[in-house]
This record gives C-alpha cells, sequence and structure tokens, in this order.
C-alpha cells in the first residue's frame, strides 16, 4: 500500500485579504477562504469564482487569503490559539485529520455540504480517504487532487538517441548523458532547497524503495538500507540538476524554457506545457518499486467551527466551488490543478497516512 508524505497548505497570520467585498456589502455575512494559490494568475481565477458565487448568493461576502505552504503548521496553530481561522480551509487530507483530532473542523457542516452534493457525486477512493478513523464522519470535503511525478520532453530524447526511463537507473543514466553544465544545460530539473517540494519529490523514491519514517506500528525507521539508498540516488541525481537553491518557480522555468528536458513536479505544469509548449511532446512518469510510482495528493475544503450563520453560507460557497457535484468548478483545473481533479482522477486514490 502506498504510503506518502503530503503537502500541507500555508496560513499567513499577517497576510492581506484579497477581498471580493464592496463598502456597498458592509451589511453582508463575511466568510474567509484560505488557499495556497499564492500565484496571481490563481488568484485571478479564484476571484472571477467568488464574483460569480456572491452574484448568486446576495449577501455573502467571500474573502481570499491567499497563503504559503512551508510555514503552515505554526501558522494554523497561532490562529486556533487566537480563534481566527478562516471560516473554509483548502489544506491537504491529511492535515485535515490532524485538525479534527484538534477539534478545529465542524464535522456536521462538512457531512451536510457532501449529502447535500451526494456521496455518489464523489469517487469512493477519496472519500474513503477522508474518513475518520472510526469511519462515522468526514474530516473534509474533496474538492481537487493532483499527482506528481517525473515528466520529459520525448523529442528531447529520441534525438539523443535515449530511451524513455522507465526505472531508477535507467532515469540517471539520460539524466548524465544530457547533462552538459557547461552549455547551462542539465539533465533533470530537481528540487534541492529545504523546502516541501523537495520533501515530496525525494519521498517518491523513498517509498518506491520500500524506505518509510515509521513502520506499521508507529516506530522510527528511519535509519534502514532502504532510506540510505534512496538518499545516495537522490543525491547522485541532483549531481545533473541546476546548481544553487532550487525550488518550484526554478524546476518548473528550467524544464519550460529547456534548460532540463526532464523535471520532477506535479500536474501543477500542465496548464503551462498546453499554453506554452506542445503537450503531446511531454509525458510522465512515477516512481514505483525501482519504476516509477506517482505521488498522488488530494485537497479537501474544510469547515471551521464558526456560528451557524456562517457555517450555512460556508458550505453554500464549497458546494459552489466543487460545481454542483459534476466538476470542480474551475478552481482545480483553472489554477493548474488541472489534470488531476476528482473527476479526471478515477478511483485510484492510495491510503497516504504515515
Amino acid at each position: 500500500m502506498l504510503k506518502a508524505k503530503i503537502v500541507l497548505i500555508s496560513a499567513l497570520v499577517s497576510c492581506a485579504l484579497v477581498s471580493g467585498c464592496k463598502d456597498d456589502k458592509k451589511s453582508s455575512v463575511a466568510i474567509e477562504f484560505m488557499h495556497s494559490s499564492v500565484e496571481q494568475e490563481r488568484q485571478a481565477v479564484i476571484a472571477k469564482l467568488i464574483e460569480r458565487f456572491e452574484k448568486e448568493n446576495p449577501g455573502i461576502c467571500v474573502k481570499q487569503v491567499p497563503v504559503e505552504e512551508d510555514a503552515y503548521n505554526t501558522k494554523v496553530i497561532t490562529l486556533a490559539r487566537s480563534g481566527s481561522l478562516p471560516e473554509v480551509i483548502e489544506t491537504s487530507h491529511d492535515y485535515a485529520k490532524v485538525m479534527d483530532k484538534e477539534s478545529l473542523i465542524d464535522r456536521k457542516a462538512v457531512a451536510q455540504v457532501i449529502n447535500g452534493v451526494g456521496e455518489g457525486a464523489f469517487y469512493d477512493g477519496v472519500l474513503r480517504i477522508v474518513r475518520t478513523e472510526d469511519g462515522s464522519a468526514w474530516t473534509g470535503v474533496p474538492v481537487s487532487a493532483w499527482i506528481g511525478g517525473i515528466w520529459y520532453r520525448k523529442d528531447v530524447l529520441a534525438k539523443a538517441g535515449l530511451e524513455e526511463p522507465k526505472d531508477w537507473q535507467q532515469l540517471l543514466n539520460v539524466a548524465q548523458k544530457l547533462n552538459n553544465p557547461g552549455s547551462k544545460k542539465y539533465g533533470i530539473a530537481l528540487p534541492t532547497a529545504e523546502s516541501v517540494l523537495t520533501e515530496q519529490s525525494f519521498s517518491q523514491f523513498a517509498l518506491s524503495n520500500q524506505a518509510n519514517v515509521f513502520d506499521a506500528q508507529g516506530k522510527i525507521t528511519l535509519d534502514t538500507p532502504e532510506m540510505a539508498q534512496a538518499l545516495q540516488y537522490y543525491r547522485q541525481l541532483a549531481m545533473n540538476t541546476m546548481p544553487g537553491s532550487n525550488d518550484i518557480m526554478e524546476v518548473k522555468d528550467a524544464f519550460m524554457n529547456g534548460t532540463a528536458p526532464m523535471a520532477i513536479y506535479s500536474t501543477y505544469i500542465l496548464p503551462a506545457v498546453i499554453k506554452e509548449g506542445d503537450p503531446k511532446k511531454c509525458w510522465l512518469y512515477g516512481t514505483d518499486g525501482k519504476k516509477f510510482r506517482c505521488l498522488r495528493h488530494a485537497d479537501v475544503a474544510d469547515h471551521n467551527r464558526r456560528s451557524k450563520n456562517r457555517r450555512d453560507r460556508s458550505g453554500r460557497e464549497i458546494c459552489h466551488l466543487y460545481g454542483a457535484g459534476r466538476q470542480h468548478c474551475g478552481l482545480g483545473h483553472d489554477v493548474a490543478r488541472g489534470g488531476a481533479t476528482s473527476q479526471q482522477s478515477g478511483g485510484e486514490y492510495f491510503d497516504v497516512e504515515r
């Protein structure tokens, strides 16, 4: 069974609110929607969704709270202690369980949304992973998902006479042969910064090598031959990437501008590939048992424990974002979660608990 560490969404306490509310809406009920789409183009899409939602729901004002990933744990704790968590929070399904154990999630409101949309609108796999441990409730409403893996340019590999990589060794061989630092060309765009993306990327190799931080009994198993092997491999692979500290933008830009014909990234890259490149020339693999396994992630929308008035309106917003149970209404696709929304991922969700 696949076990993976999933990205968390950060909440900045002092961040400015991008509001869809105007001065003439002072009498309306205001709810906050915290999400991880800090990029301007993604916020613009969400702003359009909010504008449409507010037109359909007079008297409800939605404020965006765009947030970063890496400071999430500390910020959520701070917000919870101050009683200022937003009414609706986009977060990973694993962290939703942490919030649930801290009694930060309104289970009743979540159930009302899922039942209102209809359980049949969701794939069984994604509903299973948002179930509480006792199976009596849900920890969030699934709204989007993404898949992470190794992207490569088929045309570049073909021109170099290289076969498309199917396992660890083939990937390393291709990266080494295409690596040419003197010409500022690199074999693979690999995250090396101290960041969530690096953790996710390394996790694909560690998990495909049966290396995990904990065993089934919850004991630490970090110091194992499997983990050492995965670390050594990632170090070798990183010798064929760009110098310096590489994170989300560096990896994406290197792949898109041709600096590197391969990259470890998620389906967030698809809009750029479709808009700026030729999607027929790109391919995706994931790492699996010395072959490739994709890292799957599901985002959920959660209710904070606020007043019933705000809870009911928050539920309406989540239903709107989900798209009346048929499609994710653009939030997953248009803000670059595209290619892996809940409607497109099939039922192949794995339990991703650690």
